[in-house]
């Protein structure tokens, strides 16, 4: 503390009379502004930890309340990284007081933030009110909260602001009604922004999160390809339901492609558009059998020794494989970590992607080529 001592603090708290330092800093400083803006930044500072403390240990309303006047006029007046500093000691407190935790809301993100995150002072009335009153960034912020209720998890979401649902979905916590993971799927559906955090998430959640995402997806397309359409041939029906089913049906244990998806991949081969682009893609988005279909003609190997490539732990023969098709280390790299987080492999080490990287460096084209050629039949 500045000229203060915690011991005397607790002294005049214990004692049960009035408080004597809250009593002397009221009346040297008080709510005057002239005080505040003469005191040196130092001084301020030093005030700001002293009452900051008065407040976290006080054990009386009254004193509490006095300690928030004196506060609020030290902040008012104070630089933004002491805001800050003061915003993030009373955001986990349990008591702060709700004037200075409105105070710092009202001020910019970057002091506003750790309050909006953490503080259990604010209800969920009071979220809602700080969602319909503020912005983007503040809105991402309370995104971040633990175990958010229902209402305010449907009023982010209402917002459509992207980073906004972004962070809410990599918000392990969060519990989305049916409301609201519809409105995520029609998000999702309009931009690529939530590929990798659905993903993610989906991971976390044993892949429901992920499926019922899709389910949501799926009937907003079929609805709006209806709509716009008029009624789908029997065939294109078949091969959208196709398409759904791969994004909502736990997969076979095989990750086998049907037919119609090796027919697709033929075509795309033939037309010169497979490429790294439209793997990667095919990846992010989940669909690991059309991926397959799409590695499999890209590298001439049959479906099930791509199959069995993919399942290989190390990564060797995905390695040879990336090698021996042109596939910088880059592009190898995202293959390995997206195969496997979607069949559902444990964490990677450090250690295991850095052998796996290793692998792939020490390999020369030549070499994969000649191995490539004893797999394909």
């Amino acid at each position: 503390m500045s000229n203060l001592s915690y011991n005397n603090a607790d002294m005049a708290f214990k004692s049960g009379a009035a408080n004597p330092v809250l009593a002397k800093l009221y009346l040297t400083h008080g709510i005057r502004a002239e005080a505040m803006n003469n005191l040196p930044a130092e001084d301020r500072a030093g005030l700001c930890d002293d009452v900051t403390y008065l407040i976290e240990t006080a054990g009386r309303p009254s004193d509490r309340e006095m300690a928030t006047d004196i506060l609020l006029s030290l902040l008012r007046h104070a630089e933004t990284h002491l805001k800050q500093a003061v915003a993030e000691r009373l955001s986990v407190l349990d008591q702060a007081p709700l004037r200075l935790i409105l105070e710092f809301i009202n001020d910019d993100i970057g002091v506003a933030r750790s309050v909006l995150k953490n503080s259990p002072v604010l209800n969920d009335l009071d979220l809602l009110y700080i969602i319909q009153s503020r912005d983007s960034p503040f809105w991402q912020a309370i995104a971040e909260r633990q175990n958010l209720g229902e209402n305010v998890v449907e009023t982010l979401v209402d917002t459509k602001d992207i980073e906004t649902a972004k962070v809410l979905v990599e918000n392990t916590s969060v519990i989305f009604s049916d409301y609201a993971l519809g409105k995520i799927a029609k998000l999702a559906s309009e931009t690529d922004v939530l590929n990798d955090c659905l993903i993610n998430r989906s991971q976390t959640a044993r892949g429901d999160f992920a499926r019922k995402i899709y389910e949501y997806a799926g009937d907003a397309l079929k609805q709006l390809i209806a709509e716009n359409c008029g009624s789908l041939s029997k065939e294109v029906s078949r091969k959208l339901d196709e398409v759904l089913m791969e994004f909502t049906e736990p997969t076979p244990h095989h990750f086998m492609p049907s037919a119609s998806m090796i027919k697709a991949a033929e075509l795309f081969m033939e037309q010169g558009k497979i490429n790294k682009t439209l793997m990667l893609n095919t990846l992010k988005r989940g669909q690991i059998a059309s991926f397959i279909a799409l590695f499999s003609k890209f590298t001439g190997l049959p479906v099930a020794v791509v199959i069995a490539m993919l399942q290989q732990k190390n990564g060797r023969s995905l390695a040879i494989a990336s090698k021996a098709n042109d596939l910088d280390k880059t592009d190898f790299l995202m293959i390995f970590n997206f195969t496997r987080k979607i069949m559902g492999e444990d964490y990677l080490s450090a250690s295991h992607v850095g052998a796996t990287l290793a692998y792939y460096d020490r390999i020369t084209p030549d070499v994969a080529k000649r191995l490539m050629n004893r797999s394909k039949v």
